[in-house]
């Protein structure tokens, strides 16, 4: 039960950053998907996009492994865990999102479909492997989830810069 209290705490965590640095961000770049488009200036601003992302999960990091030696983060976890969870959920969950909802604002509905159902039963069946055959921690809970999400991402990625 212990497990379930942190869990709701490491994700609190990564969605009040997420939600504070790339959220907004991420919601301009979906509702300008298309004018960009047409202008031709979707691929140079998803690069701006990534050089943010990239620069946000760096200060972000950072951040919580400050917090994490000063003032705590609300639980026991190592500084190298905290780091990947946080970045891994601003830079994978993030662009996973943003290719997967592209697709849907695109009028793609069938790889809208089904990139976003896959990476959340890849999540899930990672998620339960992970806790179940390596440890049962809210860590490890997480990681199944980001690695599914990073699974879908590549495939999705490409398909998505091929439209």
């Amino acid at each position: 039960m212990n497990e379930v209290g942190r869990f709701y705490i490491l994700t609190g965590l990564l969605f009040g950053f997420n939600i504070v640095f790339l959220t907004p961000v991420s919601q301009y770049m979906g509702v300008r998907l298309l004018e960009w488009i047409k202008t031709g200036s979707a691929r140079r601003n998803h690069r701006s996009f990534a050089k943010y992302t990239i620069g946000a999960v760096v200060v972000v990091s950072v951040t919580v492994a400050v917090l994490r030696q000063t003032v705590g983060v609300g639980t026991e976890i190592t500084a190298p865990w905290l780091v990947w969870l946080v970045s891994g959920s601003l830079l994978i969950g993030t662009w996973n999102l943003l290719c997967t909802n592209g697709f849907n604002t695109l009028g793609r509905r069938v790889p809208f479909v089904l990139f976003t159902n896959l990476t959340g039963w890849l999540g899930l069946g990672l998620s339960i492997w992970l806790a179940t055959r390596v440890l049962a921690s809210a860590e490890y809970w997480v990681s199944g989830q980001l690695l599914g999400q990073a699974a879908v991402l590549v495939p999705a990625g490409l398909l998505f810069w091929r439209y």
